[in-house]
């Protein structure tokens, strides 16, 4: 896709004189037959009207016909790069991301390259099918646009980060980009857990110490605490005595202050219903999700949307629970017709059957 947050540089040398406008807007289909002129700059000047009307499978014609130009090597250097990055978004936009690869990766390594080439990059080696390339691309971006963290998904991270398809080194890598970044997230627990094994088998056990002040999830300090790999670990960290009851108890004021928050989203007042469910008050739990079910119906793929089907599917579970299976059975039925992510809902499926 052509993202909201395109390089203003590249809108602008590619967008026709007088014209305001550039890739702010969802990509539309070509909306007339448009004949590329014969010279380069009648073809520059038909890319910036498709550019300036949104007309995004026009652009990527003109745009090629203009690269394959004879006097393209005479044209200006600035001109040049403007249409190496616009094949890259265009064929990226069209969902042609093995087309558009060489283009970005190209763009992506100049001097000056901005963060959302990059963010453009990283995405099309993951749809490609690479995501060996995507957690390598990723590695490079986090040191070079520190400020651009918030930008990224943390969803794609996590998954990234662990997936058994990305090359274990590769992760390995991405695990300490990720910490030396100063990267954090609510579910980042088990991410600093696998990259202390991961300096743990390399002997970097100076290294792998510090991390344990990251760790404050309940299962994951168990697991520190209870697995004997760890003892050496302990002792460098001078970790002291587990006081799990303690834990557990901080542990759920904090999720309670963050779920009751004004503006708490859908997935932590799940969090916070689930660490009820997880305690046995099961009650409790459904109260919490009978009032966020209550709430103004999110906007429609939002994250608070996605987080609401888990809602459901929390709360049918605290019925089943309580020994209310019908109404359990009737609210996993909702939530099994909730789409996820652009199909069918296999999750809610499987829970429902």
């Amino acid at each position: 896709m052509i993202f909201a947050w395109l390089m203003a540089s590249a809108i602008a040398s590619v967008t026709a004189p007088g014209a305001p406008g550039g890739f702010d807007q969802a990509p539309v289909a070509s909306r007339v037959q448009v004949v590329p002129a014969k010279t380069s700059d009648g073809l520059w000047t038909q890319l910036g009207a498709a550019i300036d009307a949104d007309d995004y499978a026009t652009a990527l014609v003109l745009t090629k016909a203009y690269a394959e130009h004879p006097e393209f090597a005479a044209q200006p250097v600035e001109r040049r790069d403007a249409a190496t990055i616009l094949l890259g978004l265009l064929y990226a936009n069209e969902g042609q991301d093995i087309a558009a690869l060489p283009y970005l990766i190209e763009a992506s390594e100049r001097p000056g390259a901005t963060p959302d080439i990059w963010l453009t990059r990283i995405d099309s080696h993951g749809r490609a099918g690479d995501r060996t390339a995507a957690a390598r691309a990723l590695t490079r971006f986090l040191p070079r646009y520190p400020d651009e963290m918030e930008t990224l998904s943390s969803t794609f991270v996590l998954q990234l980060e662990q997936d058994s398809d990305v090359d274990a080194g590769a992760r390995f890598e991405l695990r300490l980009a990720l910490r030396d970044a100063g990267w954090r997230d609510r579910y980042d627990n088990w991410t600093w857990i696998r990259l202390i094994d991961d300096l743990i088998q390399r002997d970097r056990l100076d290294e792998a110490a510090p991390l344990v002040a990251r760790v404050s999830d309940s299962s994951a300090l168990i697991n520190l605490y209870a697995m004997r790999r760890y003892d050496a670990l302990r002792a460098a960290a001078a970790m002291p005595e587990l006081d799990i009851a303690a834990v557990l108890d901080a542990e759920l004021d904090a999720q309670r202050a963050e779920a009751e928050a004004p503006d708490a989203a859908f997935e932590a007042r799940n969090g916070w219903a689930t660490s009820l469910f997880d305690r046995g008050r099961f009650e409790e739990a459904l109260a919490v999700s009978d009032a966020t079910l209550a709430l103004p119906a999110p906007e429609p793929d939002s994250e608070d949307d996605r987080s609401l089907t888990w809602t459901m599917d929390g709360r049918a579970r605290q019925l089943m629970e309580l020994g209310r299976p019908d109404e359990a059975i009737a609210q996993m039925e909702i939530a099994a017709k909730r789409d996820e992510g652009d199909g069918v809902n296999v999750s809610q499926t499987i829970n429902l059957g």
